[in-house]
C-alpha cells in the first residue's frame, strides 16, 4: 500500500480536510479550511487543544498525523471535536512476559521449564507426522568461557510443519490452539490410558514468552508437508521497542518464502555459528512429504549461558527434562528395565527427544531422553518393591487414573527416591496448587524429603518410638507429598497432591490393632502419581493447575467400591513382607525353635537378638517397657520373623515374644507376641520391675470375704439332712484393701463375676481341711463387712434390709445356672454366676428346699477373671459342708435283682440276683449300721403275695442271706411252685385268678404278677417292711407232647401212619412244657425248637426240619415231604421230634439245669411210626426222539415246566419222530391204563391217549427259521445245565411245550421243548453301513440311504446270510468264502482296495462273526453304489450279491484352493481386481464349513519360479496378504504382482490358523511382458535437458512463439507406445503462475523418434514459474483387463521451467472501494481511483513482474523523491513519505 505523511482538519462532523507534509504557509492553510468547510469571513483559529496555531513555525511543529481543530475566536468550539487515539501495547508485553510467567519454578531456575514449551509444540507437531518422531535441542556455544560465550539454542522437529497462515498464527499472542480451530474444547475422557495424545500445546502463548525469556531474538524456520517452499519469521526484542519509540507499527514483521536450502536469509546473529548453514543445508536433503519446523533462539540472556556452561548442565537439564515427559519417552508402562546397558530402543509411537551441546565445530555432548535413568520417575518406578493402580471419577472431569507404589525401608536405610536439593522452599498454594488433606496450611511441608534420608538408626528410632503410641496426636500430620500430577502425560511440577481422601482415611481410622499392622512410616513410604485428563485446566506456563485439585479430588468417587480395603491390604501387605527395619541375629535353639514352630506354625524363625543397625540391641532375657494401653513390663523371651529357615541378617515383618511381668498377675510363662514398633529400646532396671509388680498386684483381686462369718467358720458346716442353707454375700478385696467389682487384666478393663459352686464329693474323696480361721482383714476389708443391702423389683433407691431376714436377689437378673460336667472325684450340684453386684456386694439366694441328700460338700465361691499367678493361686473360698442322715423311717431293697426284677420276668426255677436291704431316713439316705450298730438287721422273713398285696400265692420261696459284707445281702432266690399246671390253672375268667398276662381275652397265661415282701423285725427298727413287684413266668421247656387233633390220632398202639413217596406229611403241632406242667414259651435269652429226624426225611435241608416255639410254647410241624429210599418202600419208620434248647445267660442256663436234674435225665425224643409207599400215578412226562430220552432240565425262569433240550437243529427244517411216554413219581412207565388227550403247541387240535405203557407218536416239529442258538456247546454247561446263553435263549425265545390232561380232570402234566436252532447255510450277502470314526453316520434322503465324508473313513459290515436271513456262522468244516466290494459312481471315484482295513472279526459267544471293512472314498459329491459279491469259486460261488446306496457329501477342510484356474498369463506388472481361496477337501469339493469356526488365510509374499531358478516376482493385496475366510472363502482384492524377469512363477496361499492344518493352495503365474507404460519423464524443455539433480530450470525468455517438450515412454516390452495409444492416453500437463486450474497439452501428430514424445508449448505469456508433468492413462482394452484404476494412470515427476518477463510497457491499477477520490496519471492518461489501492505493473501482454527485478523509473520533472522499492515486493516503506512510484507517476491526493 502507497502511503504519505500529512495532517487532518475537523470541524464538527464536516467531512475532513487532509493536508500533505510539508503544509504551506499559515494564511494559505487558513484560505485553504474556509474554503473547505465554507467558513466565509468567520474569524477561527486552528488548534491541537495544547496551543494555537498563530505562525508558520506553530505549523512547522505540528508533528505528522495529527489532527487540527476549528477553534472560534472566542476560544469556543463550534462543534464538540472527535479523533482515533492508538493504545498499542508496549513491546515489553511480549518480550518480558516469560519473566512473569515463570516465576514459579519450584525454586529452580526455569530454563527447562521454557525449554519444555517448545518440545509440547514438538509434540503436537510430530503426533501427525508419518516420520519417525525426532525433536532435537541444540545449544550452541562459541566458547565455553561465560564471560565472552555467546550462543543460540535450536529446537528441531520432523513434524507436519506449519503454512505460512500457521506461522503468522503462532506470532499473535494469545491466539489459542480453539481459537484458531485447531483444537476443540476439552472433552470428559474415560479412556484408560496416561492421556498420551500430544495435545498439551494449546494456549498460542508459551512458546513467546519462552523464546523471550531466553534470548531477544527469535526465528521459526518451517516447512509443512507437501508443499515446496520454507516459510521464515523473526522477531526480536530490539527491534520492537525501537518500532514503538518511533511511533512506528510494532506488531508487524516480514515473512520470508525461500527454497529449501537457501542460506541467503540468515540473519547476522545466526551467521556467526557455521552449525546454522549445515542446517539450512540439509533442508535440501529431504523431500516435500517430510516436514520439519526449527526454532532459533538468539541473544541469549547470560543466566541461561550459565545454566548451560555450568559443571553439570548436561545431566541436570536432561534428567528433569526426562521426568517432564517420562512417559512419552518410555510409553506407557514407563522406564522400568535394566540399566542403560541393553536398553531396548523406544517404542515406534514414541518420541525420540536428544539434546546436544556445540561449542564451534565440536558436539561438546550428546544425549537421548531415552537413555535417562536417573530422572525421579524412572528411580521411581524402578525402585519400587509394589504397586497398586486405582481410578478416581471426578465429576465434570472425567476420569482420574492414579497409581501408587511403596518404597520399603532396606538395607539399613529408606528407599524413596528423593529429588535434589530445592533452590528454594516449597510456594504458596494457589488455586492450582493443593493442600494436604488434614495438614495445617502454615506448617505444609516444602518438596525435600530430607526427614526419609536418615540413617539406619535414626529410621528406626521413628519407626518403633515417633509413631508406635497409640494415642492421636494433637499435631498435624507431617508427611511429604504422596502424588505428582501428569496432565496429558506431561509433569505439571508444582501440582503435587498430599494424599488422597482414601489414603487419609486409612490413615486417621486406624484403632492400636491396626497400627500395629500399618504404622504412620507405612505412609511415609508411599509415592504415586495421578494422571489427568484434558478436561482439567493448568496454568498457561503448565507449571500449575488452575483446578482446585483438592476440592475436586474430594468429590471424587473410586472406580472399585472396595478401593479402601484393597489399599488396606496391600499397604498392610507391603509393610510386613518388604520393609527389613531390624537385624534379627543368633537363631535361636533347636528346642525353642520346635516350640515356636508348634505355636506359629512351621513358616516361622527364632531369634534371641535384634539390632537396629545404630548401636541399640535387645536380646532375649532382657526386661522392656511395653508401648501399651495400659503399659506393661516384660521379659523379652525371642524374636521371630514369618520365613521359615531364615539366616540372620535383616528380616521383614518380626514380632517380639514377650513374657508378661509380674507373673504373679499374668501367670508364669504368660508369652504374647507384639509388634517390634511396640518395644521400647531400653532395659528396665531391677527397682522398676519390683515397683511395677507391687502396682499389679493392688489391682487384682486377693481373697473374697463371706458372710455370714458362720459359714466360713473353722471345721466347716455340719447339718442334717433337709436342713436349709442360709443366704450369702461375697466381697472382693484387692491387694490393697479396695473392693472390686471392676478389674483391668490384659490390658482391657472386665467386669468381676463371682460363681456359686456346690460339689458333693465322692465316697472315695477327701474333703479339704476348713481353714484354721479366716485371713487377716484390711480396713478396706473391714469396712466391707457392714450392712446388707437388697434390690427391689421395681424399687428406685436401695433399702437397708431387716436384720432377722437375710437378704434375696432376684436371680432373673443377677443370677445364671450353668450346666458344668462333674470332675471325676465331685459331683456337681448347683452352680450360680452372679455378675451385678450391689453396693460392691455379690448376694446368693439361700438353698430353698436345703440338702436331701447325705454326704460331703463343698460351697465354693470363686471370682473371674483374675489373675492367673500369684502366691496363693486365684483367689477362691470354700467351706466343707457335710450332710448326715436322718432317723431311720424305712426299708429299702436295692441291688441287683431290684433291677432285674422290673426287667423282665422271673422263671419258674430261675435264681434272681442278690438283693440289699438297708434302713433309711424319710429322704432316702441309707444307714450304713456298723459293727455293734444299734441298726443292724436280723434274718428277713419272705413272702410272695398275690398282685393285690393280699392273697398269698401258692409258690414257695427258697434263698439264702448273706451278711460277708455290710449290708444285708438276699442271695439264690428262686420260685417254685407247690402245685402242677399253676399257670394253666389260672385261667381268665376264673374268680380266683390273679391278673394275669396274655395277649387276647382267651389266651393262656404267660405270666403271674406278684410281690415280694420283706419284712424286719427287731429293736431298733420294729415292722419295717418292703416290697418289691415281682413277675413269674412258666420254666424253661423239659418235655414235649402232641397237640390234638394230630394225625396219629385214632391209630391203634404202635400203628404208623401210611403216606405216599413225595406227599407232604399232614400238618400237626407239638407243645413244650416245663418241669411243673405248664406251658413253655421260648423265653428272652433262651432259644428253643422242635427238631425232626428221620431215615424218610432225610432228603430235606437242615433247616427245614427245624421249627421254632410260638409265644404259646407250641411248634407246628407243616410242609414236610416224606421220600422212599431205596429198599424201606412199605416198611415202618419213625419220625423222631427232639426238644434244643440253649440259653444265652447263666441264670437260664442254670434253671435249665436245675430243671433237667428234677426229671433224673433229658427227656427222650417223641417218636412218631410212618410207612412211605410210592407213588403209581403219572407224575411227568418224557419226550424219545428216535428212542432216546430227551435231556431234562429246570426252566431257568422258575415259573414255567421243566425243559427238554433240542439243541442243534437248522432253521427251517423240520423234526419227525418224537414220542411221548408217562413217567410215575419213581421215574419208571406208568404201569396202569390212563386215558387223557395230548395237545402240542406246533400243531392245532389235540389227540385222544388212551396210555398203556408204550409211547405215543407226536406230530411232526417244524423248526423255527430264526435261528436262537449255535448248538449244543453254546447253551449247555459242564454240569449239563443251560448256561447263561442258554437261559438268555430259553427266556426271550418261544419254547414249545407238550400238555397231557386225564380224562376226570385229576391230572394235568406239561412239559417244555427248548429248540436249540442255528442257521443254514450261506445263501446270499448283506451289506450295511456303521458308524465312521468321526461318528458321522446318518441318513440323508431317504430310507435306506447312509451319508458318508468325501476323504473320511466309514465302516462297512458284510454279513453271510442263510436262506432264512440268519446270520451264517463261520464253521471248521465249512469256512465262509471272502466277499469283494465293488464302489460304483456316475462320476469319477477315487478309492484304493490297498489301504482298506478289512477282514472276518472272531465271533463271540452265541454271535456270527461278521466281514468288517473301513475305507475312505474320493470323489464329487454324488450317489455311490456299493456292490457285495463273493470272490472265488467253490464255496460260496452262488451266493446272491447285495449292494449299498451312499450320499457321498463334501469332506472336511484339508487343504486350499484358489478359484481362479491356472495357469493365469499376465503382464510383468499386474493387479487382480480379486483372487479367491476357498477351502476344499481331500478332492477338490468346497469343504464342510462349521458355523463359527474361523480361519486366517495368507498370500506368500512372494511367487517363487517354476522352474526353481531362485528368481520371485512380489505379490501384495490391499489391506495385507492375510484375509479371514468367511463361508470358507478368503478374499483378496487388488492382488498386485509384480517381475522383474519375464517367466514362470508359483503363487501359494497357506493357512495361518494353527487349529486347522490344511494344504497348501498354488496358482501357476505365467508373466510377459506387454506393452505397457513402465515410467514417463520429462526429458528436455526448450532444447535444454532436464536435470535431477538439482540444477538450475531451464529459462526461456517472454514472448517466444513456441517452446518444445520432448518426454520419455518406457514400455515393459522396450517396444515404442503405438501412435493411436499415445494420442488417446498421453498428454502434458501445465500449470502456469497464478493460474487456477492447469492445462493439458496433447501430443504431436509427428514424432521423430518413437521414445521421446514431442510436445509444442504455446502461449507463455506469464513471466514467472511454471510447472510441467506427463501424465499417460491406459485405454486400451487389451491391457486394462488385470490393472486396477491406480495402476493404469501414471504420472512423471514435475519439473520447472522459468518465463523472463519483459519489458514494461503499461501500468494497471486495481481499487478496493472508493471512499476518497484519487488522481492518476502517467503524463499521457489520467483518471480518478480509490483511496486504498493496489498497483500493478506488467507487459505489453499483461505479464506481471516482480518488484524485485522491475522498477519503476519517473522523468526529471515529475520527480519528487529517489525511487525505491521495498523489499519484499513493497514499495515505500515509509508512510509518511511520497513513495517512489507515486511521484514517478505524477499521483496527487486529493481529500483523504
Amino acid at each position: 500500500m502507497i502511503e504519505s505523511s500529512s495532517i487532518q482538519i475537523v470541524h464538527g462532523t464536516l467531512p475532513a480536510l487532509e493536508v500533505l507534509l510539508p503544509a504551506p504557509a499559515l494564511p494559505e492553510l487558513v484560505a485553504r479550511v474556509s474554503q473547505h468547510f465554507r467558513l466565509g469571513n468567520q474569524e477561527f483559529h486552528l488548534t491541537d487543544f495544547t496551543r494555537p496555531l498563530e505562525s508558520d513555525v506553530d505549523l512547522r511543529a505540528v508533528p505528522a498525523d495529527t489532527i487540527l481543530h476549528v477553534m472560534g475566536h472566542s476560544g469556543a468550539l463550534a462543534a464538540p471535536g472527535q479523533e482515533t487515539v492508538s493504545f498499542q501495547p508496549h513491546p515489553k508485553t511480549l518480550t518480558m512476559a516469560g519473566d512473569y510467567e515463570y516465576f514459579a519454578a519450584q525454586g529452580k531456575h526455569p530454563f527447562v521449564y521454557a525449554l519444555a514449551e517448545f518440545v509440547d509444540n514438538s509434540l503436537r507437531a510430530t503426533s501427525r507426522a508419518s516420520e519417525p518422531r525426532n525433536i532435537t535441542i541444540s545449544f550452541v556455544l562459541n566458547s565455553s568461557s561465560l564471560s565472552s560465550a555467546k550462543g543460540l539454542v535450536c529446537i528441531q522437529d520432523t513434524g507436519c510443519g506449519m503454512t505460512k497462515r500457521d506461522l503468522n498464527d503462532w506470532a499473535v499472542m494469545n491466539y489459542s490452539m480453539e481459537e484458531r480451530g485447531q483444537l476443540s474444547q476439552p472433552s470428559i475422557s474415560a479412556s484408560p490410558t496416561k492421556y498420551l495424545n500430544s495435545n498439551i500445546s494449546y494456549f498460542g502463548v508459551g512458546s513467546k514468552n519462552a523464546a523471550f525469556f531466553i534470548g531477544s531474538s527469535v526465528k521459526m524456520v518451517t516447512r509443512r508437508v507437501g508443499e515446496p517452499y520454507v516459510h521464515e519469521l523473526q522477531l526480536s526484542a530490539g527491534e520492537l521497542e525501537q518500532r514503538y519509540r518511533l511511533g512506528q507499527a510494532v506488531y508487524e514483521t516480514v515473512m520470508i518464502h525461500r527454497r529449501p536450502g537457501d542460506a541467503l536469509t540468515q540473519a547476522p546473529w545466526e551467521q556467526a555459528f557455521p552449525i546454522t548453514q549445515q542446517w539450512v543445508g540439509e533442508e535440501a536433503t529431504g523431500s516435500e512429504a517430510s516436514g520439519f519446523t526449527r526454532v532459533l533462539l538468539g541473544g541469549l540472556k547470560p543466566e541461561v549461558l550459565h545454566q548451560m556452561l555450568e559443571e553439570g548442565a548436561d545431566s541436570r537439564i536432561c534428567r528433569e527434562l526426562a521426568h517432564l515427559y517420562h512417559f512419552y519417552i518410555h510409553g506407557e508402562g514407563g522406564n522400568r528395565g535394566p540399566g542403560s546397558s541393553g536398553r531396548p530402543s523406544p517404542a515406534p509411537a514414541c518420541p525420540t527427544i536428544s539434546i546436544q551441546c556445540i561449542i564451534g565445530d565440536r558436539i561438546l555432548w550428546h544425549r537421548s531422553l531415552h537413555e535417562v535413568d536417573d530422572d525421579l520417575e524412572s528411580r521411581m518406578l524402578r525402585g519400587q518393591q509394589a504397586e497398586l493402580g486405582f481410578s478416581l471419577h471426578v465429576p465434570d472431569r472425567g476420569i482420574v487414573w492414579g497409581v501408587l507404589y511403596y518404597f520399603p525401608f532396606q538395607d539399613g536405610a529408606e528407599t524413596v527416591p528423593l529429588e535434589g536439593p530445592s533452590a528454594g522452599p516449597r510456594p504458596d498454594a494457589g488455586p492450582g496448587m493443593t493442600q494436604q488433606y488434614g495438614v495445617n496450611p502454615s506448617q505444609a511441608p516444602t518438596q525435600s524429603l530430607a526427614p526419609m534420608a536418615a540413617a539406619g538408626s535414626l529410621a528406626l528410632q521413628a519407626d518403633l518410638e515417633v509413631g508406635a503410641s497409640d494415642d492421636d496426636t494433637d499435631g498435624p500430620w507431617m508427611a511429604p507429598p504422596i502424588f505428582e500430577v501428569f496432565w496429558q502425560g506431561r509433569l505439571i511440577p508444582g501440582a503435587k497432591v498430599d494424599t488422597l481422601p482414601f489414603l487419609e482415611a486409612l490413615r486417621t481410622k486406624r484403632n492400636a490393632a491396626a497400627k500395629d499392622v500399618l504404622p504412620d512410616q507405612a505412609f511415609l513410604r508411599l509415592r504415586g502419581s495421578l494422571f489427568l485428563g484434558p478436561a482439567f485446566q493448568v496454568t498457561r506456563n503448565k507449571l500449575l493447575l488452575r483446578d482446585d485439585l483438592r476440592a475436586l479430588l474430594l468429590r471424587a468417587v473410586p472406580g472399585d467400591r472396595s478401593l479402601g480395603r484393597r489399599a488396606r491390604e496391600w499397604l498392610a501387605a507391603c509393610h510386613a513382607r518388604l520393609d527389613k527395619v531390624l537385624r534379627f541375629l543368633d537363631p535361636a535353639d533347636t528346642r525353642l525353635q520346635a516350640h515356636m514352630r508348634e505355636e506359629l506354625g512351621e513358616a516361622c524363625t527364632a531369634f534371641l537378638r535384634v539390632d537396629d543397625g545404630g548401636g541399640r540391641s535387645l536380646r532375649a532375657g532382657d526386661v522392656v517397657r511395653l508401648d501399651t494401653r495400659p503399659a506393661h513390663l516384660g521379659r523379652l523371651a525371642c524374636f521371630t520373623v514369618p520365613a521359615p529357615g531364615a539366616a540372620p541378617g535383616c528380616h521383614a515383618g518380626g514380632r517380639a515374644h514377650v513374657e508378661l511381668l509380674p507373673a504373679d498377675v499374668f501367670g508364669a510363662g504368660c508369652l504374647r507376641g507384639f509388634p517390634l514398633r511396640r518395644l521400647r529400646w531400653e532395659t528396665v532396671p531391677e527397682g522398676e520391675q519390683v515397683e511395677h509388680a507391687q502396682r499389679e498386684l493392688g489391682k487384682v483381686p486377693a481373697c473374697l470375704r463371706l458372710e455370714p462369718l458362720k459359714l466360713a467358720a473353722r471345721g466347716g458346716l455340719r447339718c442334717v439332712a433337709g436342713d436349709t442353707l442360709p443366704d450369702t454375700q461375697v466381697l472382693v478385696v484387692s491387694g490393697s484393701g479396695q473392693r472390686l467389682t471392676r478389674v483391668l487384666l490384659g490390658g482391657s478393663r472386665q467386669t468381676l463375676k463371682v460363681t456359686q459352686t456346690l460339689w458333693r464329693l465322692a465316697k472315695s474323696a477327701t474333703p479339704a481341711q476348713a481353714p484354721a480361721s479366716p485371713p487377716p482383714l484390711g480396713p478396706a476389708q473391714r469396712e466391707a463387712g457392714g450392712k446388707r443391702w437388697r434390690r427391689r423389683r421395681g424399687a428406685g433407691p436401695l433399702q437397708e434390709a431387716d436384720e432377722n431376714r437375710p437378704p434375696v436377689v432376684n436371680e432373673a437378673e443377677v443370677a445364671e445356672v450353668v450346666a458344668v460336667p462333674a470332675t471325676q472325684d465331685r459331683e456337681l450340684v448347683l452352680q450360680v454366676e452372679n455378675h451385678s453386684p450391689v453396693k460392691d456386694a455379690y448376694y446368693f439366694s439361700r438353698l430353698a428346699n436345703g440338702l436331701t441328700l447325705a454326704g460331703q460338700y463343698v460351697l465354693e465361691y470363686t471370682v473371674s477373671p483374675c489373675a492367673p499367678g500369684g502366691p496363693q493361686g486365684p483367689p477362691v473360698l470354700q467351706i466343707h459342708v457335710a450332710v448326715s442322715p436322718g432317723a431311720p423311717t424305712q426299708l429299702c431293697l436295692g441291688g441287683e435283682g431290684v433291677a432285674a426284677a422290673a426287667l423282665r420276668p422271673l422263671a419258674f426255677g430261675e435264681a434272681l440276683p442278690p438283693i440289699t436291704v438297708l434302713l433309711a431316713d424319710q429322704h432316702g439316705n441309707t444307714l450304713a449300721p456298723g459293727p455293734g450298730d444299734d441298726h443292724a438287721l436280723p434274718q428277713p422273713a419272705l413272702r410272695l403275695l398275690a398282685g393285690d398285696g393280699e392273697a398269698e400265692l401258692p409258690v414257695e420261696l427258697e434263698s439264702s442271706c448273706s451278711r460277708d459284707q455290710d449290708p444285708l445281702r438276699i442271695v439264690d432266690l428262686v420260685a417254685v411252685p407247690r402245685q402242677s399246671g399253676l399257670l394253666e390253672a389260672q385261667a381268665p375268667g376264673s374268680p380266683d385268678a390273679p391278673v394275669q398276662g396274655g395277649q387276647g381275652a382267651g389266651a393262656l397265661p404267660r405270666t403271674l404278677d406278684g410281690v415280694l415282701e420283706v419284712c424286719v423285725a427287731s429293736g431298733g427298727a420294729p415292722g419295717l417292711t418292703a416290697r418289691l413287684p415281682l413277675r413269674l413266668r412258666s420254666g424253661p421247656p423239659i418235655t414235649l407232647s402232641l397237640l390234638p387233633p394230630h394225625p396219629w390220632e385214632g391209630l391203634g398202639e404202635g400203628a404208623g401212619l401210611e403216606v405216599t413217596a413225595g406227599a407232604t406229611l399232614p400238618g400237626f403241632e407239638v407243645q413244650a412244657w416245663d418241669a411243673w406242667g405248664n406251658r413253655s414259651p421260648a423265653l428272652p435269652g433262651l432259644e428253643a425248637a422242635v427238631r425232626l429226624a428221620g431215615p424218610c426225611c432225610s432228603d430235606a435241608p437242615a433247616a427245614a426240619a427245624v421249627f421254632p416255639l410260638d409265644d404259646d410254647g407250641a411248634a407246628t410241624i407243616a410242609d414236610v415231604a416224606l421220600t422212599c429210599a431205596p429198599g424201606t418202600a412199605g416198611q415202618a419208620q419213625e419220625l423222631e421230634l427232639r426238644l434244643e434248647a440253649s440259653a444265652a445267660t447263666p441264670t437260664l442256663e442254670a434253671a435249665l439245669v436245675r430243671c433237667r436234674a428234677g426229671h433224673d435225665a433229658e427227656a427222650p425224643a417223641l417218636g412218631c411210626p410212618v410207612v412211605v409207599h410210592h407213588s403209581l400215578a403219572p407224575a411227568s412226562l418224557a419226550l424219545e426222539l428216535h428212542g432216546e430220552a430227551l435231556q431234562r432240565r429246570p426252566d431257568p425262569r422258575g415259573t414255567g415246566p421243566d425243559l427238554l433240550l433240542l439243541p442243534g437243529l437248522p432253521a427251517g427244517s423240520s423234526l419227525p419222530g418224537l414220542r411221548l411216554a408217562l413217567l410215575d413219581g419213581g421215574g419208571g412207565r406208568v404201569e396202569r391204563s390212563v386215558a387223557g388227550r395230548v395237545t402240542v403247541s406246533w400243531h392245532r387240535g389235540s389227540k385222544r391217549l388212551a396210555w398203556k405203557g408204550e409211547a405215543v407218536r407226536l406230530p411232526t416239529l417244524p423248526v423255527p427259521e430264526t435261528a436262537t442258538a449255535l448248538g449244543e456247546a453254546s447253551v449247555l454247561d459242564a454240569a449239563g445245565d443251560l448256561n447263561a446263553a442258554g437261559a438268555q435263549d430259553a427266556t426271550t425265545a418261544s419254547t414249545e411245550w407238550v400238555r397231557f390232561a386225564s380224562d376226570d380232570g385229576t391230572l394235568l402234566l406239561e412239559v417244555g421243548l427248548f429248540l436249540g436252532v442255528v442257521p443254514g447255510p450261506p445263501k446270499a450277502w448283506a451289506l450295511s453301513l456303521v458308524e465312521g470314526e468321526a461318528g458321522e453316520a446318518s441318513q440323508e434322503g431317504g430310507e435306506g440311504v447312509g451319508a458318508v465324508r468325501c476323504g473320511q473313513p466309514f465302516a462297512l459290515e458284510i454279513e453271510a446270510l442263510d436262506a432264512h436271513n440268519n446270520r451264517c456262522a463261520r464253521g471248521e468244516g465249512a469256512p465262509l468264502p471272502t466277499p469283494v466290494l465293488e464302489p460304483e459312481a456316475e462320476g469319477h471315484l477315487g478309492f484304493d482296495p490297498a489301504s482298506w482295513e478289512c477282514g472276518w472279526m472272531t465271533a463271540t459267544q452265541g454271535v456270527a462273526p461278521v466281514y468288517s471293512v473301513k475305507m475312505s472314498l474320493l470323489g464329487a459329491p454324488g450317489t455311490v453304489r456299493l456292490t457285495v459279491r463273493s470272490g472265488e469259486e467253490g464255496a460260496g460261488a452262488d451266493m446272491a450279491p447285495d449292494s449299498l446306496t451312499l450320499q457321498l457329501a463334501a469332506g472336511p477342510p484339508a487343504r486350499l484352493v484358489f478359484s481362479t484356474p491356472g495357469p493365469l498369463h499376465c503382464g510383468l506388472a499386474a493387479v487382480l481386481p480379486s483372487l479367491r481361496v476357498s477351502v476344499a477337501d481331500r478332492a477338490g469339493n468346497p469343504a464342510v464349513w462349521t458355523s463359527g469356526a474361523t480361519l486366517d488365510v495368507s498370500l506368500a509374499g512372494s511367487a517363487l519360479a517354476s522352474d526353481g531358478g531362485g528368481r520371485a516376482a512380489s505379490v501384495s493385496a490391499r489391506g495385507g496378504n492375510k484375509a479371514r475366510a468367511k463361508a470358507g472363502a478368503a478374499a483378496f482384492a487388488e492382488v498386485a504382482l509384480r517381475a522383474d524377469v519375464p517367466g514362470s512363477y508359483t503363487l501359494r496361499a497357506v493357512s495361518s490358523s494353527r487349529r486347522v492344518a490344511l494344504e497348501d493352495a498354488t496358482l501357476e503365474l505365467v508373466m510377459r511382458p506387454r506393452n505397457l507404460v513402465a515410467s514417463l519423464e520429462v526429458a528436455a524443455v526448450g532444447g535444454e535437458t532436464v536435470s535431477t539433480t538439482g540444477a538450475a530450470p531451464p529459462r526461456v525468455a517472454w514472448g517466444a512463439a513456441a517452446v518444445a517438450v520432448a518426454v520419455r515412454v518406457t514400455t515393459e516390452d522396450g517396444e515404442p507406445l503405438p501412435a493411436a495409444a499415445a494420442a488417446a492416453g498421453l498428454c502434458l500437463r501445465v500449470s502456469g503462475p497464478g493460474a487456477a486450474r492447469p492445462q493439458r497439452v496433447g501430443p504431436c501428430a509427428d514424432q521423430a523418434d518413437p521414445g521421446l514424445m514431442a510436445f509444442l508449448l504455446e502461449g507463455l505469456v506469464a513471466a514467472g514459474e511454471w510447472t510441467l508433468a506427463a501424465e499417460y492413462v491406459e485405454t486400451r482394452p487389451e491391457l486394462l483387463d488385470g490393472l486396477s484404476r491406480k495402476a493404469s494412470e501414471l504420472r512423471s515427476p514435475s519439473c520447472c521451467l522459468l518465463v523472463d518477463p519483459g519489458a514494461l510497457a503499461g501500468l494497471d491499477v486495481e481499487a478496493a472501494s472508493l471512499p476518497d477520490l484519487l488522481t492518476a496519471t502517467n503524463g499521457t492518461v489520467s483518471g480518478l481511483v480509490a483511496g486504498g489501492f493496489a498497483v500493478r505493473l506488467g507487459t505489453g501482454k499483461n505479464a506481471v513482474t516482480g518488484p524485485s527485478r522491475v522498477h519503476p523509473t519517473a522523468d526529471a520533472a515529475t520527480q519528487r523523491c529517489s525511487p525505491a522499492a521495498g523489499r519484499g515486493g513493497e514499495f515505500g516503506a515509509d508512510r509518511r513519505r511520497p513513495c517512489a512510484l507515486c511521484t514517478a507517476l505524477g499521483c496527487r491526493r486529493e481529500g483523504r
